[in-house]
């Protein structure tokens, strides 16, 4: 139930076996607004009410009270669909913690084959971290922005550790951010994996 990050993912990996029949159920909208697709439009995209459950946090008394978005995708792709695209697993010591206090399976080194299995990454061929026959497109910055340059600059003064690679397994340090990004659109996990198996003899 849910049409989001992961239940796009959990449709496209059962209805790989053709004896199975899977029906997945989204209380959004399909995601044919072009606000999801164009990767400038994701302030517009997350604006737009029909495409966002508008979640907001509970009053922050730190901050007078006051309450936070916090933009849910209501669509197919779910979050997917209206966030920043930026391609981060997370630190690797949380996978380690969550295994550590019970949660087998979860440690990082069990859980980095799937991110590999899901991934085209293209920019990192020969990584022992990354995979290049998955389905979602992971791609670098083409053109970024001069200001990046400058605060490279200015990190590197401050003597912070360079990272070409924020996802080879230690986060610490700053470089440039991969994205979820194909041939200048955005990659959901609904365009990378939900569309796909549609076209499957199991039915979906």
């Amino acid at each position: 139930v849910g049409a989001g990050t992961a239940g796009c993912v959990i449709a496209n990996r059962l209805s790989a076996d053709p004896k199975l029949s899977v029906c997945l159920i989204e209380a959004g909208p399909k995601d044919s607004h072009p606000f999801i697709h164009v990767p400038a439009a994701t302030g517009a995209a997350i604006g737009t009410a029909s495409l966002n459950w508008r979640f907001v946090t509970a009053p922050q008394r730190h901050i007078h009270n006051r309450v936070l978005p916090q933009p849910r995708g209501k669509c197919l792709g779910g979050s997917s669909s209206i966030n920043g695209m930026v391609y981060s697993r997370g630190n690797p010591l949380d996978y380690d913690d969550w295994a550590k206090a019970g949660a087998s399976g979860w440690s990082f080194a069990e859980v980095l084959p799937y991110f590999k299995r899901s991934e085209e990454n293209l920019s990192f061929r020969d990584s022992p971290w990354h995979g290049t026959s998955g389905e979602m497109a992971v791609s670098s910055i083409v053109k970024p922005n001069p200001l990046n340059t400058v605060f490279e600059q200015a990190m590197a003064r401050l003597d912070y550790t360079y990272k070409a690679d924020l996802n080879d397994g230690n986060p610490e340090g700053y470089g440039p951010r991969q994205l979820n990004i194909r041939n200048g659109r955005r990659e959901s996990m609904a365009t990378a994996f939900l569309r796909p198996a549609r076209g499957r003899a199991s039915s979906l």
